[in-house]
């Protein structure tokens, strides 16, 4: 039939409707694609994202509109991972990186760094709302070995059930430590049940300035191996709770090495149920750590050994803090098992020290700087 419409003009009305169906399945396409994410995603070979790196592209461009877990497939990635602000991330909107079987040695992170600008595996700057679980975090770097690096801020970071490996070192080296937390502002870092090995120290968590200490810091059930200079370094945190943790130095470490150093961490400072063993210089140093009639710090139930010259346990310029049940042990040095320093001048008041077993080898048991003290 002869619609009296010429067929030029047929052929540009479907022109024009091909362009209007072409141009809104691109901009539908485009729009899907740029919504923000929420629910479950697989990383690998097989999976939504192919890298850890594709998965975090994706977070930074599109942000979150839930809670988002990545799923992550059996395998080898070896990768860095730069983790910064996530639009819509929060303690309800969390963003959880694990392994699909829930075994960390199915899953394995690992980098190889050069020098300062790379030594990281993961590197969190701005960061907030993140959940890293079983997972093998290996840093394989010669001298720059930090498996995690927290800088700028830090917050709400759970870290669960995970394997952070650094190669061992056997010379003192700040750039060769493990897992390496520095923020100028923190809060409610959590550490629990994982296996840290190797390194220069194991745990450095420096929480803010002496201004702005971080709350809600917990290191639980974790196992600290191998480390050279520092088991834990802990400074300007409050109310940190630190429990259930062994930690084993290197068998030959540094002449000054720490298992455990907490430094400035004030109210209800908790340090219970610990393992420390093998350091040279002191297995326990607490300096500056201040709580209140009210809200005392406790170190209690803890088995502290150290194999060097050195005090065994150092509690300097402390206050209300309860140290109760420990059994300590200077094995084969010329050190003191205990030693409290005090000077009235400062305030300190308030520390109790209740049934505790102090052995030394040769040196005092127990050693008291003053009559203050």
């Amino acid at each position: 039939m002869d619609t009296g419409i010429p067929n030029t003009q047929k052929k540009i009305g479907r022109l024009k409707s091909l362009i209007f169906l072409l141009s809104f399945f691109y901009f539908s396409t485009a729009v899907a694609f740029a919504q923000q994410l929420s629910g479950s995603y697989t990383i690998g070979a097989s999976g939504n994202y192919a890298t850890f790196s594709d998965a975090v592209s994706d977070l930074t461009s599109n942000g979150i509109s839930g809670p988002v877990t990545f799923e992550v497939q059996a395998g080898t990635y070896t990768e860095q991972i730069l983790l910064g602000a996530i639009s819509g991330a929060s303690e309800t909107n969390t963003i959880t990186f694990q392994s699909e079987s829930g075994n960390a040695g199915d899953v394995v992170i690992q980098y190889a760094a050069t020098g300062t600008a790379d030594n990281y595996v993961i590197r969190l700057d701005n960061s907030s709302h993140l959940i890293f679980r079983n997972l093998t975090i290996q840093s394989q770097g010669n001298g720059y070995s930090w498996t995690i690096s927290a800088i700028n801020e830090l917050n709400d970071l759970l870290v669960e059930q995970c394997v952070l490996s650094a190669p061992d070192w056997n010379s003192r080296n700040f750039n060769a430590g493990n897992v390496r937390l520095n923020p100028s502002l923190s809060s409610n870092v959590r550490l629990i049940n994982n296996r840290i090995s190797g390194g220069d120290h194991g745990l450095y968590y420096v929480g803010g300035s002496s201004s702005s200490r971080s709350p809600g810091f917990e290191l639980r059930d974790n196992e600290i191996a191998g480390p050279f200079a520092y088991g834990v370094y802990l400074q300007y945190l409050t109310g940190a709770v630190i429990e259930g943790n062994t930690v084993t130095m290197r068998g030959t470490s540094w002449s000054s090495s720490y298992s455990m150093k907490i430094d400035q961490v004030e109210d209800a400072l908790r340090v219970v149920g610990n393992r420390l063993r093998g350091s040279n210089d002191e297995g326990l140093e607490i300096t500056y750590s201040n709580g209140t009639a009210e809200s005392p710090g406790l170190v209690a139930n803890n088995w502290i050994q150290n194999k060097g010259n050195r005090r065994t346990v150092f509690l300097y310029y402390n206050s209300h803090l309860n140290f109760y049940h420990n059994s300590i042990n200077a094995i084969n040095g010329s050190g003191s098992a205990y030693s409290i320093q005090y000077d009235g001048a400062f305030g300190q008041s308030g520390n109790r020290i209740v049934n505790n077993i102090f052995k030394a080898n040769v040196a005092e048991a127990v050693y008291v700087s003053n009559s203050n003290a």
